[in-house]
């Protein structure tokens, strides 16, 4: 329990002692005692320590006796005791004046008072305090640790630390949400309480309230009932009992964040359209505890016009805070998943009406736009529903249409279905895929060519062109690449034939390679 000058005044030693200035000071906690055997002394005493003096080192010294109360109150010194007559008749009223004016206590002792014994006095009980505190994190430590290695379950170890320190313990996650509390019941008896539920309203200066955190992670708060003369003892505790829930909660996001890249790669490949028995398609649904609902829709969300660090931070904290996953479902079946795949967000989910689709994602786009002070734009492609696993690859190329083609035509954020793009539509409609063929090649088989041929990527960099608007520094941060080396590539293009000129040929052009990539996702020739 740790002792405040009102407590030492308690003990036997300090019976005849008067506490003439400072009185509101008695909170201060004593950690230690120290003799004042030095005019300088100041240098020398140690936070929350009582220091005993005959003031004679400075009885002569008008000046230290001016400055001492401030300085010793800066050095946050628990107080003063002071023994007069031997050397100084009364206690120097400018010291009773700081004194008052810093709260700083000011004890008188009596006449016969033993500096030494007082000093023993205070150190032993001190002295044992420390023990305590040290007896109690060590039983905090070995107690949780056993949980720990014997595999035991945060609630468990929450009730545990409880127990050991007969408090109630809150565990709290990032947004204050209760994880497990530990409360008290009518009989007395510990009751657990997990989440979720919301603890906003605990968290006030009669908490201990200790971060829950390792390194840079920052997993919740560990909150304590305040008891003023142990509060030193239960920080230390908190601390170390957070230490412990902190390494459980590290633990586990490593093992999901594995889980989550496996699963990742799983939809990845399902976007890719590699994914071709439905055996493996059905196992790996139910490793994952994926409920994908069919016929199912494909969403991308791709941030317009912005350089690689901005859209690190834009899809990171999206994808942090399941921005997307969060937003309200447009059918009350399965969950929406999400992941980040070619520099873009994209997310698989149930299908719904289009009115329902645009709806849902204008406001997620209303929302991410008024997050960023509209400092953003957004495009945003809605898919065809996709009846069956084999259909993702074809919805996910519907969808990332949308936004290619619809980042040329609009210069603010959109949101777009694949059946709201009449040129899309119109290229759908178009049975004859070798008459859309033939266009492609017309307009662009000799890059399709030159690319095969030459293992490059012109058709990589027109991509890029045309999501930037024919800006050479923006498709070059789009494709990672020099600007040099797309200035490179739209000269080899222009040799080969293509025109990036304002007017009809740049029209054709657009129109051409949107046909291109509708025919790969038809898994049909590309005029080649």
């Amino acid at each position: 329990m740790e002792q405040t000058l009102k407590d030492i005044m308690e003990m036997n030693g300090f019976r005849t002692a008067k506490v003439i200035a400072g009185k509101r000071g008695l909170w201060h906690p004593v950690h230690s005692a120290a003799l004042m055997e030095v005019p300088d002394i100041v240098p020398y005493v140690e936070e929350n320590c009582l220091l005993l003096t005959t003031l004679y080192p400075i009885v002569d010294d008008q000046m230290k006796i001016k400055t001492l109360i401030s300085q010793l109150s800066s050095k946050r010194v628990a107080g003063i005791c002071i023994k007069p007559l031997r050397y100084i008749k009364d206690i120097p009223q400018i010291m009773l004046e700081q004194a008052e004016t810093y709260d700083f206590p000011v004890i008188e002792l009596a006449e016969d008072a033993n500096l030494s014994a007082l000093a023993n006095l205070i150190l032993s009980v001190t002295l044992n305090d420390q023990v305590e505190q040290m007896r109690l994190c060590d039983q905090v430590q070995r107690s949780l640790m056993e949980q720990i290695l014997s595999g035991a379950q945060v609630d468990r170890m929450v009730l545990k630390l409880a127990e050991i320190l007969d408090r109630e313990v809150v565990l709290l996650n990032r947004e204050y949400l209760n994880i497990c509390s530990v409360r008290r019941g009518e009989n007395g008896a510990w009751t657990v309480l997990e989440g979720p539920g919301t603890e906003k309203e605990t968290i006030h200066s009669r908490h201990i309230t200790c971060p829950v955190e390792a390194g840079n992670a920052q997993f919740g708060y560990l909150l304590i009932p305040s008891q003023p003369k142990e509060d030193a003892m239960l920080r230390v505790s908190a601390k170390q009992a957070a230490a412990h829930f902190a390494s459980i909660f590290y633990k586990n996001d490593m093992a999901l964040l594995q889980e989550k890249n496996f699963r990742d790669l799983f939809l990845q490949e399902l976007l890719q359209g590699k994914i071709l028995m439905r055996t493996e398609m059905e196992s790996k649904m139910r490793a994952f505890a994926l409920p994908l609902h069919f016929p199912m829709r494909v969403t991308v969300i791709e941030l317009l016009g912005a350089n690689e660090i901005q859209r690190k931070r834009f899809y990171g904290t999206l994808l942090e805070q399941k921005i997307v996953e969060k937003h309200p479902l447009c059918v009350g079946r399965g969950q929406r998943l999400v992941i980040y795949y070619q520099d873009t967000l994209v997310a698989l989910e149930a299908s719904a009406p289009d009115e329902q689709m645009l709806h849902t994602y204008e406001t997620l786009q209303e929302k991410l736009t008024e997050q960023w002070n509209r400092k953003i734009r957004t495009g945003i492609g809605i898919s065809q529903p996709a009846a069956d696993f084999q259909e993702i690859e074809k919805a996910y190329q519907q969808a990332l249409c949308v936004v290619k083609l619809d980042t040329t035509l609009y210069q603010t954020s959109f949101t777009k279905t694949y059946a709201q793009n009449q040129l899309l539509e119109l290229i759908d409609k178009i049975r004859d895929t070798q008459l859309l063929a033939e266009y492609v090649k017309d307009r662009l088989g000799k890059v399709i060519a030159y690319d095969q041929q030459n293992s490059s990527r012109l058709m990589e960099t027109l991509h890029a062109l045309i999501r930037s608007n024919f800006n050479f520094k923006k498709a070059a941060e789009i494709s990672f690449v020099h600007h040099n080396t797309i200035r490179y590539r739209a000269n080899k293009m222009l040799q080969l034939g293509l025109s990036f000129e304002p007017g009809q040929d740049l029209a054709e052009l657009i129109l051409a390679y949107n046909i291109y990539l509708w025919l790969k996702a038809q898994k049909a020739p590309e005029g080649n």
